[in-house]
């Protein structure tokens, strides 16, 4: 048996009554789905309204949530199988290193050819790279940033693409009251009113989001004589001596009241802009019913609009319905969107997007998440997400603010300039020692090391100066080389 507050242990098939679960973390859908007889709850969901009976089905390594665990396992080995050679970026001057040592043989003998292979100053740029790296993780840390893996702190300079979950990442996980719909002769406040003396003493998202409309509306909410849950996705108070009914379109269809005309247009229209509708009865009448939404986190359209103005192709990638994705797609001005997503399908988008030449950071935060978090080439989570997001993502935002996304880029692009920085030099002093060797050997022996104390000095300078000033330096990032 299964009460309102109860998480579901186990992946089960209801034999008993109905409820409403939230299972936002699991699946991505931003509004909690009601649940009846022949119906499957999953593990790791929550039952947020109703009591249910249930039947188990599978435990353990058998439930959905266990496989996601699988499917991750499988791709950590795939993603360490893949891991590039550390010195990949100066292996390409192997051959161009061993040419200059034959060149400066044969025209000066075999001290010259030396030398000229010791001209190769590219090598120095390797343990300047770990400083850097640590200079890095060090400034995102102080920023609330943790860094735990420095590959992609190192690839965020190359990251074109910004996928983004919906449901907690771009959205907050309580909903909000849009409108009131009065039946003819009834008052809207009076509606809210009913509904918020229903609610008072619950405790799930939805309930939250009434009473805060309420409370904003400066209503005088009474108190109820008497409250229990009938069996299903809804609340029976008495109050003043009068029978109030609050819940979901079947929990009145159970109750055997029916919906008005005008209620029936107000339930479609708001499932074609994907939100959702609670009902208000009083005593086996509908009086009205109350619109709820997703609420978009109160940074996010700030930082979406800095994103695109640094040249991002920004994406949603949602389990949550085909409606409400394209809804909050289109506000946001996103460049496209992906619903009705599995969290295996997730982890296949990425890798969509990725055969067509994107380089992907993918942001989400629930259990349907990880799989493509390990997939994208960076990944972003939040702390207070769900544990096997935060463990398979790369970087977490520890204040929870998506607006951080701001910092880290700024912060990454500072590294990858510093890095960058250290190349040119490198390559600079590369072709001028090889110079110097060549028309005048006699200083072979003292210019070559002299080039590797003045670069490394110059590295060791750079790594102690600051990747970012105060919250002014943070408010431009530079252009970006993709």
């Amino acid at each position: 048996m299964l009460d309102a507050g109860q998480p579901v242990p186990v992946d089960a098939v209801v034999v008993v009554g109905s409820a409403t679960v939230d299972q936002h973390r699991l699946t991505g859908e931003s509004q909690p789905v009601e649940k009846t007889v022949g119906d499957a709850v999953l593990a790791a969901t929550l039952v947020v309204g109703g009591r249910i009976l249930a039947r188990v089905e599978k435990t353990g390594a058998q439930t959905a949530a266990a496989r996601i665990g699988e499917i991750l396992e499988r791709t950590i080995v795939s993603q360490e199988a893949r891991i590039a050679d550390q010195f990949a970026k100066v292996e390409h001057t192997l051959v161009p290193t061993l040419s200059a040592g034959l060149l400066g043989f044969v025209l000066r003998g075999p001290m010259t050819g030396l030398a000229m292979v010791g001209c190769n100053y590219l090598v120095s740029t390797l343990p300047l790279q770990l400083l850097f790296l640590l200079n890095g993780l060090s400034a995102g840390a102080k920023r609330g940033i943790l860094i735990k893996d420095g590959r992609a702190f190192d690839k965020i300079g190359i990251v074109d693409t910004i996928v983004f979950d919906k449901t907690g990442t771009l959205t907050l996980e309580r909903p909000q009251v849009i409108q009131i719909h009065a039946c003819p002769n009834e008052d809207a406040d009076n509606v809210l009113r009913l509904a918020a003396a229903a609610e008072r003493r619950q405790t799930h998202p939805i309930a939250h989001a009434i009473l805060d409309a309420a409370a904003a509306s400066g209503l005088d909410v009474p108190l109820v004589d008497e409250t229990h849950y009938k069996i299903g996705s809804g609340l029976i108070v008495s109050l003043g001596g009068r029978r109030v009914r609050v819940g979901s379109q079947r929990f009145m269809e159970m109750e055997g009241i029916t919906l008005p005309q005008g209620m029936q247009l107000a339930l479609q229209a708001a499932q074609a802009k994907g939100n959702s509708l609670v009902f208000v009865a009083m005593d086996g009448e509908v009086v009205g019913a109350i619109e709820l939404t997703t609420t978009l986190r109160p940074e996010t359209q700030k930082v979406v609009d800095w994103l695109r103005s640094q040249g991002f192709a920004l994406y949603i990638l949602s389990g949550d319905q085909e409606s409400a994705t394209r809804k909050l797609a289109t506000q946001l001005g996103m460049d496209g969107y992906f619903a009705n997503t599995l969290p295996e399908q997730k982890a296949l988008r990425i890798k969509e997007l990725q055969n067509d030449g994107h380089r992907v950071c993918f942001v989400g935060d629930g259990i349907n998440d990880a799989v493509a978090l390990l997939q994208a080439d960076v990944s972003v989570s939040f702390r207070g997400a769900t544990t096997v997001a935060t463990d398979a993502a790369q970087i977490v935002l520890m204040d929870g603010q998506l607006e951080q996304l701001h910092t880290l880029f700024v912060l990454a692009n500072a590294h990858d300039l510093n890095v960058k920085g250290a190349f040119r030099r490198a390559k600079g002093f590369s072709f001028a020692a090889g110079a110097t060797v060549l028309l005048m050997p006699k200083y072979q022996y003292y210019f070559v090391p002299l080039g590797y104390i003045v670069l490394l000095g110059i590295g060791l300078a750079n790594t102690q100066r600051p990747l970012l000033g105060g919250g002014k330096d943070c408010e431009e990032m530079p252009d970006r080389e993709i």
